[in-house]
């Protein structure tokens, strides 16, 4: 397993849970940027504005 997804202190995290790991964010956004030439040329698609509790 990689190690920067290992939990310290599992068993005291309730399930389900949802992890998001910072750093990875931050890396994966600067390769987005990166391939896409800049923030102006990226245009990112989300469908999360179709369910009702996440637009109430």
């Amino acid at each position: 397993m990689d190690p920067r997804y290992l939990v310290q202190n599992i068993d005291e995290i309730p399930s389900p849970s949802l992890f998001i790991y910072r750093e990875r964010v931050k890396e994966n956004l600067a390769r987005i940027l990166d391939i896409a030439g800049g923030p102006e040329l990226l245009r990112p698609h989300v469908k999360t504005h179709k369910m009702a509790h996440i637009v109430a």
